[in-house]
């Protein structure tokens, strides 16, 4: 606005903003990589998997990758 504003500025311009830097955390949520054991599917994941054409099968290969 300055090359066509002869007014005062109104609005200092921001702060430069600092670098985000990102930073890998010490551990996780499941340090060990264990998975747990999933026991039987109920009524709502078979109706899902039913309706996504998901072979018996593979149920639990699509559980793991989901």
């Amino acid at each position: 606005m300055k090359f066509w504003s002869k007014k005062a500025i109104k609005y200092h311009p921001p702060p430069p903003r600092k670098e985000k830097k990102m930073v890998r955390p010490k551990s996780t949520h499941n340090p060990r990589g264990d998975i747990a054991i999933h026991e039987k599917w109920s009524n709502v994941e078979d109706a899902l998997f039913f309706k996504l054409c998901i072979k018996e099968n593979l149920k639990k290969e699509a559980y793991l990758a989901a």
